[in-house]
Protein backbone atom coordinates (compact mmCIF):
# COMPACT_ATOMS: atom_id res chain seq x y z
CA UNK A 1 0.00 0.00 0.00
CA UNK A 2 1.34 2.89 -1.13
CA UNK A 3 2.03 5.62 1.80
CA UNK A 4 2.01 9.36 1.57
CA UNK A 5 5.36 11.21 1.13
CA UNK A 6 7.44 14.20 2.44
CA UNK A 7 10.36 14.86 0.67
CA UNK A 8 13.22 17.10 1.84
CA UNK A 9 15.80 18.15 -0.69
CA UNK A 10 19.28 19.61 0.64
CA UNK A 11 21.63 20.72 -2.22
CA UNK A 12 25.77 20.47 -1.25
CA UNK A 13 27.48 22.58 -3.48
CA UNK A 14 31.26 22.32 -3.22
CA UNK A 15 33.14 25.02 -5.07
CA UNK A 16 36.55 24.49 -6.79
CA UNK A 17 36.61 20.66 -6.64
CA UNK A 18 39.78 18.62 -8.34
CA UNK A 19 40.15 14.90 -8.21
CA UNK A 20 43.08 14.47 -5.57
CA UNK A 21 46.11 13.07 -7.73
CA UNK A 22 49.40 12.45 -6.59
CA UNK A 23 51.61 10.86 -9.79
CA UNK A 24 54.86 8.95 -8.86
CA UNK A 25 56.32 10.95 -11.59
CA UNK A 26 55.04 13.39 -14.17
CA UNK A 27 56.59 15.23 -17.10
CA UNK A 28 54.85 18.43 -17.98
CA UNK A 29 57.88 19.50 -20.86
CA UNK A 30 58.05 22.53 -19.21
CA UNK A 31 61.17 23.49 -20.53
CA UNK A 32 62.44 26.91 -22.93
CA UNK A 33 60.84 26.51 -26.63
CA UNK A 34 63.20 26.08 -29.19
CA UNK A 35 65.85 23.98 -27.04
CA UNK A 36 65.91 20.36 -28.09
CA UNK A 37 65.03 17.67 -25.45
CA UNK A 38 68.26 15.92 -25.55
CA UNK A 39 70.26 16.58 -22.04
CA UNK A 40 67.32 18.24 -20.14
CA UNK A 41 66.78 17.89 -16.82
CA UNK A 42 67.22 14.20 -14.95
CA UNK A 43 64.02 14.62 -12.98
CA UNK A 44 60.53 15.62 -13.60
CA UNK A 45 59.86 19.87 -14.20
CA UNK A 46 58.16 19.18 -10.89
CA UNK A 47 61.43 17.93 -9.45
CA UNK A 48 59.13 14.53 -8.58
CA UNK A 49 60.86 11.21 -7.76
CA UNK A 50 61.06 8.54 -9.66
CA UNK A 51 63.24 9.22 -12.50
CA UNK A 52 66.70 7.39 -12.29
CA UNK A 53 68.86 9.87 -12.60
CA UNK A 54 69.26 10.10 -16.66
CA UNK A 55 68.24 12.83 -18.61
CA UNK A 56 66.43 12.43 -21.80
CA UNK A 57 69.23 11.13 -24.22
CA UNK A 58 71.82 9.27 -21.96
CA UNK A 59 70.97 6.16 -23.24
CA UNK A 60 69.08 7.63 -27.10
CA UNK A 61 69.97 10.47 -28.55
CA UNK A 62 67.01 12.38 -28.91
CA UNK A 63 68.26 15.99 -30.70
CA UNK A 64 65.24 16.12 -33.05
CA UNK A 65 63.11 16.22 -30.26
CA UNK A 66 61.88 20.10 -29.88
CA UNK A 67 60.70 22.05 -27.12
CA UNK A 68 57.34 23.58 -28.68
CA UNK A 69 55.49 27.05 -26.85
CA UNK A 70 52.60 25.86 -25.47
CA UNK A 71 50.87 22.66 -23.98
CA UNK A 72 48.63 20.37 -25.52
CA UNK A 73 44.71 20.14 -24.24
CA UNK A 74 43.12 16.71 -24.38
CA UNK A 75 39.66 16.41 -26.26
CA UNK A 76 37.45 17.60 -22.92
CA UNK A 77 39.78 20.54 -22.09
CA UNK A 78 39.51 18.81 -18.64
CA UNK A 79 43.07 17.27 -18.12
CA UNK A 80 45.55 19.40 -15.96
CA UNK A 81 48.45 21.16 -18.38
CA UNK A 82 51.29 22.54 -17.36
CA UNK A 83 54.25 24.10 -19.37
CA UNK A 84 55.09 23.19 -23.23
CA UNK A 85 54.93 20.05 -25.38
CA UNK A 86 57.67 17.89 -27.31
CA UNK A 87 57.67 17.95 -31.40
CA UNK A 88 59.62 15.20 -33.13
CA UNK A 89 59.76 14.29 -36.96
CA UNK A 90 60.87 11.14 -35.95
CA UNK A 91 62.60 9.28 -33.74
CA UNK A 92 62.74 8.17 -30.33
CA UNK A 93 63.37 9.55 -27.23
CA UNK A 94 63.36 7.44 -23.59
CA UNK A 95 64.56 7.71 -20.23
CA UNK A 96 64.62 5.15 -16.95
CA UNK A 97 62.29 5.27 -14.28
CA UNK A 98 62.73 3.61 -10.91
CA UNK A 99 60.48 2.97 -8.63
CA UNK A 100 60.79 0.44 -5.42
CA UNK A 101 58.51 -2.81 -6.70
CA UNK A 102 56.99 -0.60 -9.74
CA UNK A 103 55.48 -3.24 -12.24
CA UNK A 104 56.15 -6.27 -10.38
CA UNK A 105 54.62 -9.11 -10.11
CA UNK A 106 50.76 -8.86 -8.84
CA UNK A 107 50.62 -4.57 -9.01
CA UNK A 108 48.67 -2.42 -11.42
CA UNK A 109 50.41 0.27 -13.02
CA UNK A 110 49.01 3.38 -14.79
CA UNK A 111 51.02 6.17 -17.93
CA UNK A 112 48.76 8.79 -19.83
CA UNK A 113 50.33 10.71 -22.38
CA UNK A 114 48.86 13.24 -25.35
CA UNK A 115 49.74 12.89 -28.46
CA UNK A 116 48.81 14.97 -31.61
CA UNK A 117 50.01 14.05 -34.90
CA UNK A 118 51.22 17.11 -36.60
CA UNK A 119 51.02 15.21 -40.60
CA UNK A 120 48.83 12.83 -41.79
CA UNK A 121 48.46 9.61 -40.08
CA UNK A 122 48.81 6.92 -43.03
CA UNK A 123 48.59 2.67 -42.85
CA UNK A 124 52.42 2.78 -42.38
CA UNK A 125 53.54 5.31 -40.01
CA UNK A 126 53.59 5.38 -36.12
CA UNK A 127 53.93 7.84 -32.76
CA UNK A 128 53.31 6.08 -29.66
CA UNK A 129 54.39 6.13 -25.77
CA UNK A 130 57.12 3.38 -25.64
CA UNK A 131 56.64 1.43 -22.36
CA UNK A 132 60.05 -0.79 -22.10
CA UNK A 133 60.93 -3.40 -19.65
CA UNK A 134 64.30 -5.02 -17.87
CA UNK A 135 65.87 -8.36 -18.88
CA UNK A 136 65.59 -8.10 -22.57
CA UNK A 137 62.18 -8.54 -22.37
CA UNK A 138 59.84 -7.02 -25.07
CA UNK A 139 58.21 -3.21 -24.96
CA UNK A 140 54.73 -2.25 -25.14
CA UNK A 141 53.64 0.41 -27.40
CA UNK A 142 50.18 2.14 -27.14
CA UNK A 143 49.52 4.95 -29.62
CA UNK A 144 48.84 4.88 -33.52
CA UNK A 145 50.71 2.04 -35.05
CA UNK A 146 52.21 0.86 -38.46
CA UNK A 147 49.42 -1.70 -38.87
CA UNK A 148 46.67 0.83 -39.52
CA UNK A 149 44.98 4.16 -38.86
CA UNK A 150 43.48 3.82 -35.20
CA UNK A 151 45.17 4.32 -31.72
CA UNK A 152 45.69 0.83 -29.61
CA UNK A 153 48.23 -1.21 -28.51
CA UNK A 154 51.28 -3.53 -29.59
CA UNK A 155 53.97 -6.08 -27.60
CA UNK A 156 57.49 -5.64 -29.78
CA UNK A 157 57.51 -8.88 -31.51
CA UNK A 158 54.30 -10.22 -30.99
CA UNK A 159 51.88 -10.17 -34.31
CA UNK A 160 49.01 -10.12 -31.83
CA UNK A 161 47.57 -6.11 -31.43
CA UNK A 162 44.14 -4.59 -29.90
CA UNK A 163 42.84 -1.25 -31.58
CA UNK A 164 39.80 0.60 -30.39
CA UNK A 165 37.72 2.10 -33.21
CA UNK A 166 39.00 5.87 -32.53
CA UNK A 167 41.40 6.90 -35.61
CA UNK A 168 44.47 9.13 -35.19
CA UNK A 169 43.82 12.46 -36.93
CA UNK A 170 46.07 15.23 -38.39
CA UNK A 171 46.09 17.90 -35.95
CA UNK A 172 44.10 16.39 -33.29
CA UNK A 173 45.02 15.65 -29.83
CA UNK A 174 44.17 12.01 -28.27
CA UNK A 175 44.34 11.48 -24.62
CA UNK A 176 45.28 7.84 -23.62
CA UNK A 177 45.62 5.80 -20.40
CA UNK A 178 47.38 2.78 -20.04
CA UNK A 179 46.97 0.58 -17.34
CA UNK A 180 49.16 -2.84 -17.06
CA UNK A 181 48.06 -5.44 -14.88
CA UNK A 182 51.10 -7.60 -13.91
CA UNK A 183 51.44 -11.26 -13.39
CA UNK A 184 54.08 -13.97 -13.64
CA UNK A 185 53.94 -15.51 -16.71
CA UNK A 186 51.21 -12.83 -18.67
CA UNK A 187 50.28 -9.22 -17.97
CA UNK A 188 47.50 -7.46 -19.33
CA UNK A 189 47.07 -3.94 -20.95
CA UNK A 190 44.00 -1.86 -21.06
CA UNK A 191 44.11 1.03 -23.22
CA UNK A 192 41.49 4.46 -22.72
CA UNK A 193 41.30 6.64 -25.64
CA UNK A 194 40.24 9.91 -24.61
CA UNK A 195 38.72 9.37 -21.24
CA UNK A 196 37.33 12.52 -19.31
CA UNK A 197 39.76 13.32 -16.47
CA UNK A 198 38.43 13.99 -12.81
CA UNK A 199 36.09 11.37 -13.88
CA UNK A 200 35.67 7.15 -13.28
CA UNK A 201 38.01 4.83 -14.97
CA UNK A 202 35.97 3.14 -17.34
CA UNK A 203 34.48 0.18 -17.12
CA UNK A 204 34.82 -1.23 -20.34
CA UNK A 205 38.98 -0.37 -22.05
CA UNK A 206 39.09 0.66 -25.96
CA UNK A 207 41.49 -1.77 -26.59
CA UNK A 208 42.93 -4.82 -24.33
CA UNK A 209 45.91 -6.96 -25.26
CA UNK A 210 47.41 -10.00 -23.36
CA UNK A 211 51.13 -10.21 -23.15
CA UNK A 212 54.58 -10.70 -21.17
CA UNK A 213 56.94 -7.64 -20.73
CA UNK A 214 58.05 -8.38 -17.09
CA UNK A 215 58.71 -5.96 -15.03
CA UNK A 216 58.62 -1.64 -16.48
CA UNK A 217 61.81 0.35 -16.29
CA UNK A 218 61.12 2.77 -18.57
CA UNK A 219 59.32 5.09 -20.99
CA UNK A 220 60.32 6.64 -24.61
CA UNK A 221 58.83 8.91 -27.27
CA UNK A 222 58.27 7.03 -30.42
CA UNK A 223 57.69 7.94 -33.95
CA UNK A 224 58.96 6.75 -37.41
CA UNK A 225 58.14 6.01 -40.91
CA UNK A 226 57.71 10.01 -41.76
CA UNK A 227 55.41 10.53 -38.72
CA UNK A 228 55.59 13.99 -36.83
CA UNK A 229 53.65 13.92 -33.96
CA UNK A 230 54.26 15.88 -30.22
CA UNK A 231 53.81 14.75 -27.13
CA UNK A 232 52.63 16.09 -23.85
CA UNK A 233 51.76 15.92 -20.25
CA UNK A 234 53.24 12.11 -19.08
CA UNK A 235 51.81 10.89 -15.99
CA UNK A 236 53.02 8.04 -14.29
CA UNK A 237 50.76 6.08 -11.22
CA UNK A 238 49.22 3.43 -8.96
CA UNK A 239 45.84 4.56 -9.53
CA UNK A 240 43.74 5.74 -12.31
CA UNK A 241 43.05 9.28 -10.76
CA UNK A 242 46.74 9.56 -10.50
CA UNK A 243 47.34 10.13 -14.36
CA UNK A 244 43.89 11.53 -15.20
CA UNK A 245 43.86 14.86 -12.85
CA UNK A 246 40.88 17.33 -13.43
CA UNK A 247 41.11 21.38 -13.68
CA UNK A 248 39.17 22.56 -10.76
CA UNK A 249 35.80 23.24 -11.31
CA UNK A 250 34.17 26.39 -9.94
CA UNK A 251 30.40 25.49 -8.92
CA UNK A 252 28.05 28.51 -9.03
CA UNK A 253 25.54 27.55 -5.75
CA UNK A 254 23.03 29.63 -7.23
CA UNK A 255 23.18 27.20 -10.36
CA UNK A 256 22.68 24.24 -7.85
CA UNK A 257 19.57 23.65 -7.27
CA UNK A 258 16.55 21.36 -7.32
CA UNK A 259 14.37 22.94 -9.66
CA UNK A 260 11.07 19.98 -9.68
CA UNK A 261 9.88 16.87 -8.00
CA UNK A 262 7.06 14.55 -8.37
CA UNK A 263 5.76 11.61 -7.75
CA UNK A 264 5.17 9.36 -11.25
CA UNK A 265 3.12 6.26 -9.97
CA UNK A 266 5.39 4.81 -7.70
CA UNK A 267 8.59 6.17 -9.03
CA UNK A 268 9.81 9.98 -7.46
CA UNK A 269 11.53 12.21 -10.13
CA UNK A 270 13.71 14.59 -9.16
CA UNK A 271 15.12 17.47 -11.54
CA UNK A 272 18.07 19.94 -10.64
CA UNK A 273 20.41 22.60 -11.70
CA UNK A 274 24.19 21.67 -12.23
CA UNK A 275 27.30 22.05 -13.94
CA UNK A 276 28.05 20.86 -16.84
CA UNK A 277 31.70 18.12 -16.38
CA UNK A 278 30.82 17.77 -12.82
CA UNK A 279 30.07 14.23 -11.36
CA UNK A 280 26.44 14.17 -9.02
CA UNK A 281 25.23 11.69 -7.04
CA UNK A 282 21.56 11.35 -5.35
CA UNK A 283 21.06 10.38 -2.30
CA UNK A 284 18.29 9.19 -0.15
CA UNK A 285 16.97 8.13 3.26
CA UNK A 286 13.55 7.23 5.00
CA UNK A 287 14.20 8.70 8.43
CA UNK A 288 17.06 12.14 8.56
CA UNK A 289 16.18 11.78 12.43
CA UNK A 290 16.28 16.28 12.30
CA UNK A 291 19.83 16.12 10.94
CA UNK A 292 19.95 16.21 6.82
CA UNK A 293 23.54 16.17 6.78
CA UNK A 294 24.74 12.76 8.92
CA UNK A 295 22.10 10.63 9.36
CA UNK A 296 20.88 7.66 6.81
CA UNK A 297 21.89 9.12 3.14
CA UNK A 298 22.90 6.50 1.26
CA UNK A 299 23.72 6.47 -2.58
CA UNK A 300 20.73 5.70 -4.99
CA UNK A 301 22.65 6.56 -8.19
CA UNK A 302 25.51 5.83 -9.43
CA UNK A 303 28.40 8.75 -10.08
CA UNK A 304 26.30 10.43 -12.70
CA UNK A 305 29.45 12.75 -14.78
CA UNK A 306 27.13 15.72 -15.92
CA UNK A 307 27.55 16.54 -20.26
CA UNK A 308 28.20 19.59 -21.20
CA UNK A 309 29.24 22.61 -19.35
CA UNK A 310 28.38 25.69 -17.64
CA UNK A 311 24.49 25.42 -16.35
CA UNK A 312 23.04 22.71 -16.87
CA UNK A 313 19.29 21.01 -15.88
CA UNK A 314 19.25 17.17 -15.39
CA UNK A 315 17.46 14.24 -13.39
CA UNK A 316 17.19 11.44 -12.24
CA UNK A 317 14.36 8.62 -11.31
CA UNK A 318 14.02 7.21 -8.04
CA UNK A 319 12.01 3.85 -8.79
CA UNK A 320 9.71 3.11 -6.35
CA UNK A 321 10.64 5.95 -4.55
CA UNK A 322 7.38 6.71 -3.22
CA UNK A 323 6.38 3.27 -2.10
CA UNK A 324 6.05 2.30 1.55
CA UNK A 325 7.31 4.46 3.66
CA UNK A 326 6.37 7.18 5.35
CA UNK A 327 8.60 9.81 4.54
CA UNK A 328 11.53 9.94 1.65
CA UNK A 329 14.74 12.59 1.99
CA UNK A 330 16.38 13.57 -0.95
CA UNK A 331 19.82 15.32 -1.81
CA UNK A 332 22.14 15.69 -4.49
CA UNK A 333 25.95 15.59 -3.95
CA UNK A 334 28.91 17.11 -5.83
CA UNK A 335 31.81 14.49 -5.95
CA UNK A 336 34.73 15.67 -5.03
Amino acid sequence: MKKSIVMLLVILGLAGVQASASPLTYEGFNYTPGLNLNGLPNNGTQASNGWDNVKWGDFSNCDNHFIGAGSLSDPSGLLVTNGNRATTTGGFAGRYNKFPNYAAPGSTAYWSILIRPENTPNATNFCFLQIFSSSGNPSLFAGKESTGLNWGLRVAGITNTAFSTVSATLSQTVFLVVRSDFGTTNDTFRLYVNPTPGAPEPAIADATLSAFIGNQNGIGLNTGNGMAASFDELRIGTNYFDVTPAVPVVINTNDFNIVAIACVGNDVALTWKTTGGTTNVVQATNGSGGSYNTNGFVNISGQMLIAGSGGVTTNYVDSFGATNQPARYYRVWQVP
